[in-house]
């Protein structure tokens, strides 16, 4: 009896997700560590997030898991009081906070917008007819030599290295793709006269790391990017040639 063997083949078309640019959430306020606590206001307890079971460990979602626990006491405020950065012995942000609630939070936010916004004024004149984008990687032990490729639509505008910034204009509005992983394409509408913050990272899974990137919240990222040494700088006193470009046409 001969038997004929048939080998069926299913493709499957995969579409990569869109991921959005950053909104801010008006219902929250975290304050750094280096940030007072919020005048006249009770704590309501002390949180903890620490690595145990997390897969995906960015700041973002520390945060967003940081919130979740807040806001079981009823906390609208987040004061952190430690952040551990990814290093040699974990893979993700944790951090310690004390929380808060205020009913009206655009008084403790009004503090920290105001001294935010002189900054943006230095780094963008109110008459500017193109946007910044501000790229910064915090610096961590965590796959320091892994640089973390930066393209809009098809064209590789950067790639952020260790515990550097760069700062790039953007000359040309329109609807874009950003992204530095092909499965995770994130729109962005650049504005001019807008200055938008790209904090950039390492995931890692058992064999390699898996560079990241999100849109950041300027009122926090703007203390974040200035922590890092600026990448022309490094390269001048490093004398080594790492030349890029600062603005993307």
């Amino acid at each position: 009896m001969k038997i004929t063997s048939i080998a069926i083949v299913f493709c499957v078309l995969f579409i990569p997700p869109v991921f959005s640019q950053y909104v801010p959430d008006s219902s929250w306020l975290v304050l750094r560590e280096e940030m007072s606590p919020p005048q006249g206001l009770v704590p309501l307890g002390s949180i903890k997030v620490g690595d145990r079971w997390r897969s995906d460990c960015n700041y973002e979602k520390t945060i967003a898991l940081a919130k979740k626990e807040a806001g079981l006491v009823g906390g609208n405020i987040i004061k952190i009081t430690k952040l551990k950065r990814p290093d040699g012995w974990s893979s993700c942000y944790r951090l310690s906070a004390d929380v808060f609630h205020a009913e009206d939070l655009s008084v403790y936010r009004k503090q920290v917008q105001i001294k935010a916004d002189s900054i943006f004024k230095t780094m963008l004149p109110d008459t500017a007819s193109y946007a910044l984008l501000c790229v910064y990687r915090e610096f961590t032990r965590n796959s320091p030599a892994v640089p973390v490729h930066i393209f809009i639509d098809n064209k590789r505008i950067y790639s952020a290295l260790n515990g550097l910034r760069h700062t790039m204009k953007l000359t040309k509005p329109g609807n874009v793709k950003i992204w530095t992983d092909m499965s995770r394409k994130i729109d962005f509408n650049i504005e001019p006269g807008k200055i938008y913050f790209i904090r950039c990272h390492v995931d890692h899974n058992i064999l390699w790391g898996i560079s990241r990137i999100e849109f950041a919240d300027p009122y926090t990222a703007v203390w974040e990017f200035f922590e890092q040494e600026d990448h022309t700088e490094f390269f001048k006193k490093e004398k080594r040639d790492f030349s890029t470009d600062d603005i993307y046409r």
